[in-house]
C-alpha cells in the first residue's frame, strides 16, 4: 500500500495537467516537474531495493518453537475498559479545556476558527481515540489461535467503530486510516484467507469513503443542519465512484509532487540551503518539543514561500521522497527509502510468522504497519510520532492483560487448519 500510495502521488498525479493552470498555492510549478518525477522514481526504486535486500533468508522451518512468555487471551470485560478508556480521557480532557459546547463544534464540521480553537491539543491526546482500534487489534491478536463467538466478533468491531468515529470527528485523516487498518491487518494476521471478490468490493468502498471525506469535512460544504455521514452519503451517491476517486490525483491528497516541484529547483541550484539533517535527525529529536521554542527545517521551508510556518497560512506536505530530498538531495532520498523499505519487509515478516511472535510483539507490528501508507504521504518524522504514540495506547492496553505463567509451545505450523478458525 504505501508502494502504491508513492505511484499516486508521483506516478499519476503529473498525468493531471489541467491542475498546473490553478497554479500550487498561488505558484506556478511546471518547471520543477521532471525533478519532482526523478525524486519520486528514486524513491519508489529505492524502497523495492530495500523490501529486495530483507527477503533473504527467514524462512520457516518446521517443528516446534515455544512461544514466548506473554499474555492470556483479552476478555471482553477489558476488551470494554481498554477501547473506551482512551476516548473517556480525551473527552475529560477536551471538555475541561473547551466546555462541553466543544463536541458539537466538532460534529458539525471543520472550521477555521474551530482549528484554531484546536490547534493547542498536544498531539499525543488526538490519538487517545485510537484506543478503541487498538483495543479491537489486540483482542485479535491474543485471540489468534481460538475459535471466536459471533458476539466477539461484534465486540471487536464495535470497538474499533468507536475509534473511527471519534478520530473522525477531528476532521482530518491522518488517524482514520491507521484506526480502519490496525484491526484490520489483526484480523488477517489471526486468519488468512485468500482474496475474494468481495474483498476487492470493501477494498474499494473503503478507498471511495476516504477519498470523499475532505469534500464533506469542514461545515462550509455540507448543508444546515446535515450530519457527517449525510453528507457524505450524498457526495458519494452524487459524484459517483470515479467522481469521487479523480480528485484525489488533482487535489492536495498527491500535492506532495507539486510541493517538491516549487522547492526542489531552488535547493538544486544553491539557491537555498538544504537541511542537512534538520530536516530528518534534529526534525525527529524535537517533534514532541512545542513549536514556540524555535523554528523547525520544515517551517523554515514554508516560510520561503509563504512567510509563515505550517498552517500560515498554507501547509502543505512534502511525503517520505520529499522530507528526504529537501534534507540532502537525491543521495538521501536514495539511502533513506532504502532503510524505510528494509523495515516495511521487517514489518511484513513479522506479520508472516505471526505464530512465534509474542502477543506484544505482534500488536507492535500491527499498530506499525497500519501507519505505512500515512507514512510515506504525508510528513514523515511527524507520521513516526504519531505512530509511537499509538503504541503508546498499545502497551497501556497489553498491560491489562493477565500474564502466562508458564512458556507456551505452539508448532511452527502458520498455515495450520486450526488457526483458520474463526
Amino acid at each position: 500500500m504505501a508502494a502504491l500510495m508513492l505511484v499516486a502521488i508521483f506516478g499519476i498525479r503529473p498525468l493531471f495537467s489541467d491542475r498546473l493552470p490553478t497554479g500550487f498555492y498561488g505558484y506556478d510549478v511546471s518547471a520543477g516537474q521532471d525533478l519532482a518525477l526523478t525524486v519520486g522514481m528514486t524513491c519508489l526504486v529505492s524502497l523495492g531495493l530495500g523490501v529486495f535486500l530483507a527477503s533473504g533468508g527467514n524462512r520457516s522451518r518446521p517443528g516446534e518453537r515455544p512461544r514466548p512468555v506473554g499474555a492470556q487471551p483479552m476478555t471482553l470485560g477489558r476488551l470494554a475498559v481498554a477501547s473506551a478508556g482512551g476516548v473517556v480521557v480525551y473527552a475529560v480532557f477536551m471538555a475541561a479545556r473547551y466546555g462541553p459546547s466543544v463536541f458539537g463544534e466538532l460534529m458539525a464540521g471543520r472550521s477555521a476558527s474551530l482549528s484554531e480553537t484546536l490547534g493547542g491539543i498536544p498531539e499525543v491526546v488526538t490519538t487517545l481515540p485510537l484506543s478503541g482500534s487498538v483495543a479491537a487489534a489486540l483482542y485479535l491478536i491474543s485471540h489468534r489461535s481460538q475459535k471466536m463467538s459471533s458476539a466477539e466478533w461484534w465486540a471487536v468491531t464495535l470497538a474499533a467503530l468507536v475509534s473511527v468515529i471519534g478520530v473522525s470527528a477531528l476532521g482530518n485523516r491522518r488517524f482514520l486510516i491507521p484506526a480502519v487498518l490496525a484491526p484490520v491487518i489483526a484480523a488477517l494476521v489471526r486468519r488468512p484467507v485468500r482474496l475474494h471478490l468481495w474483498h476487492l468490493a470493501v477494498g474499494l468502498a473503503m478507498v471511495v469513503v476516504l477519498a470523499a471525506i475532505p469534500m464533506v469535512r469542514s461545515a462550509g460544504a455540507r448543508a444546515p443542519g446535515q450530519s457527517f455521514v449525510d453528507a457524505l452519503l450524498q457526495y458519494i451517491q452524487q459524484e459517483g465512484i470515479v467522481g469521487t476517486l479523480v480528485p484525489v490525483f488533482a487535489s492536495y491528497d498527491t500535492e506532495m509532487f507539486d510541493y517538491i516541484a516549487l522547492a526542489g529547483p531552488s535547493l538544486q541550484s544553491g539557491f537555498d540551503p538544504w537541511g542537512a539533517g534538520r530536516g530528518t535527525l534534529l526534525a525527529f529529536v524535537t517533534w514532541p518539543m512545542p513549536s514556540a521554542w524555535f523554528q523547525s527545517y520544515r517551517d523554515e521551508v514554508l516560510t520561503r514561500f509563504w512567510g509563515g510556518g505550517c498552517g500560515n497560512p498554507v501547509c502543505p506536505v512534502s511525503s517520505l521522497a520529499g522530507v528526504l530530498y529537501f534534507d540532502g538531495g537525491l543521495i538521501v532520498v536514495a539511502i533513506g527509502s532504502v532503510l524505510a523499505g528494509l523495515l516495511l519487509r521487517r514489518l511484513t515478516l513479522v506479520l508472516a510468522n505471526a505464530v512465534e511472535a509474542s502477543t506484544l510483539k505482534l500488536l507492535m507490528t500491527v499498530i506499525a504497519s497500519s501507519f505505512a501508507l500515512v507514512a510515506v504521504r504525508t510528513d514523515t518524522v511527524a507520521a513516526i510520532w504519531w505512530c509511537f504514540y499509538m503504541c503508546g495506547i498499545g502497551l497501556v492496553s497489553y498491560a491489562l492483560l493477565p500474564r502466562n505463567a508458564q512458556p507456551v509451545t505452539t508448532p511452527r505450523l502458520q498455515h495450520d487448519k486450526s488457526l483458520r478458525q474463526r
